[in-house]
């Protein structure tokens, strides 16, 4: 073989390989415009999570924060499309009965374990073992150490491995971090003593989602306005107000799309079924903006808010 045709062939080689991860680098890139579907609309029509982008669940203790990062997990497990990963951080005190409530509740998950840190090479383990499904990692802790460190390493994985899955972290915290989040989801124990679960804060949440990603005009629109009519409502809960008839949202028929809006948030988890009785189910972000759009209508003012609590499609008007 002349030199001509062995340069010539590993000039095709290169290129061959040079495309490949071009390629391989652009569809890591399309995958983060995408969004990861929960079937929760309090989550996907609010503060929709961005595949390949940093969660942050956090909030006020006895908020349910934990119980909703369960629930989470549970819904992408069952989706078939993620490899669910499962990490709890050894040094939180409750850590050996947090591992063992995961276990029972979630006995189908790819992997869960107890960690005093991850490596490099098991998330890229978990990558590999994924093939082409979309891997999430759940990362219970209350160390901002831990968290920053375990972000790094992601990070590094994120930015030298191309992959054709995105890499979602879920950070399941009390501890409000200080580090700039892709979707901050809160959770208030005000909102959750009213009974409503996820008990999700919108005046403190927030998605970059919203900035980065194509988003319809009429889903961007009724979100923005349902969002609004909630935090006024939230702004004025005390113990007791949702169920209270001299509350102005509850008592007013004019502003009553507000309160139910509020407890139209709430809805039935998988996880939960066996003790509350309620089926659960998978709610499109379609048909959460078509309930919303119908409660901001007023068309539905006369019926009681309370109607709309743990609804997986709208009650019946009155």
């Amino acid at each position: 073989m002349t030199n001509e045709a062995m340069i010539a062939i590993g000039v095709v080689l290169a290129i061959g390989m040079i495309t490949g991860l071009l390629a391989s680098k652009r569809l890591k890139a399309s995958y983060r415009n995408e969004l990861l579907d929960t079937g929760l609309r309090a989550i996907d029509l609010f503060l929709p999570i961005p595949a390949g982008g940093d969660i942050l669940l956090t909030g006020d203790t006895e908020s349910g924060t934990v119980v909703l990062a369960n629930e989470l997990a549970f819904r992408f497990q069952q989706s078939g499309r993620h490899h669910v990963v499962y990490y709890v951080d050894d040094a939180l005190p409750d850590a050996d009965t947090r591992y063992a409530e995961l276990k029972e509740l979630l006995p189908n998950l790819s992997e869960m374990r107890l960690i005093l840190m991850i490596s490099e090479t098991e998330l890229q383990e978990q990558l590999a073992t994924a093939g082409r499904r979309d891997v999430v990692v759940f990362v219970a802790t209350e160390s901002e150490r831990f968290m920053q460190t375990f972000r790094d390493i992601v990070r590094q994985i994120r930015e030298t491995v191309p992959v054709t899955s995105t890499l979602t972290l879920l950070y399941v915290s009390e501890h409000t971090s200080t580090s700039p989040f892709d979707t901050t989801i809160f959770s208030s124990r005000l909102i959750a003593k009213e009974g409503i679960y996820p008990a999700i804060d919108l005046r403190v949440s927030t998605s970059s989602a919203w900035d980065r990603l194509s988003i319809t005009s009429r889903r961007r629109d009724t979100a923005n306005a349902a969002a609004d009519a909630v935090r006024s409502v939230t702004k004025s809960l005390y113990a007791g107000s949702v169920q209270d008839p001299d509350w102005v949202f509850y008592r007013d028929t004019m502003q009553r799309p507000a309160l139910q809006a509020l407890c139209f948030l709430s809805q039935p988890y998988f996880t939960a079924e066996v003790y509350t009785g309620k089926k659960a189910a998978w709610i499109s972000v379609d048909q959460a903006v078509r309930s919303y759009a119908d409660i901001l209508s007023g068309s539905r003012r006369a019926t009681p808010a309370n109607r709309f609590l743990y609804q997986n499609e709208l009650p019946p008007s009155e």
